[in-house]
């Protein structure tokens, strides 16, 4: 098994708000011999540039978030490059926190995202996080259908699924948690 590391960080509100999904998904990735240290607040994310400098260079670098950790994980990633993401899980990101959000870049070689609609939501889980070079879809096509596509210069996969869900969602075991561990065991060979 290949040596990995998640690093999670939560929505707005942490562990106050959550309903206990991240730390179950935190635990089911744990049980995979991933190392995952407890899941870092979205407004402080000092510690999570720490914790990422000490992860050696051929560990794989898993970074997963719900509501407003998405956007805070996707800017940790840019701000890492040229270091490799390996896989990043975004659960709901929030609309509301997008402003001033940067793209996910070429250095991010997976990616999944779960989102679902402004009736069950308000926002808080609608926004879909692009990739700085967007993929290609054929004419007439959804990218945001659930299939696996390009994009970043043929860098980076994506994958935009619909959960018909309630915010934050990271307690769905069937729609988000399950598609999550799938990954991680391909990506660690377990």
């Amino acid at each position: 098994m290949t040596e990995a590391t998640l690093e999670y960080v939560l929505g707005l509100g942490g562990f106050y708000l959550d309903p206990g999904g991240a730390a179950t998904i935190c635990r089911r990735v744990s049980s995979l011999g991933v190392k995952v240290p407890a899941p870092y607040p979205q407004n402080n994310l000092q510690p999570v540039y720490n914790a990422v400098r000490q992860v050696p260079i051929t560990t794989k670098l898993i970074f997963g978030g719900d509501s407003c950790g998405c956007t805070r994980i996707i800017q940790l990633a840019k701000d890492i490059h040229p270091r490799t993401v390996d896989y990043m899980f975004c659960i709901q990101p929030s609309y509301w926190c997008q402003a001033g959000a940067v793209p996910i870049g070429d250095n991010v070689k997976e990616v999944v995202v779960f989102y679902s609609s402004w009736s069950l939501t308000w926002g808080l889980g609608v926004y879909k996080p692009p990739l700085e070079i967007p993929p290609t879809a054929i004419t007439g096509e959804n990218i945001y259908d659930g299939k696996i596509r390009t994009g970043n210069g043929g860098k980076t996969t994506i994958r935009y699924c619909y959960v018909p869900d309630l915010h934050p969602a990271d307690n769905d075991t069937i729609g988000v948690q399950d598609p999550v561990i799938v990954d991680i065991k391909r990506i660690v060979g377990a």
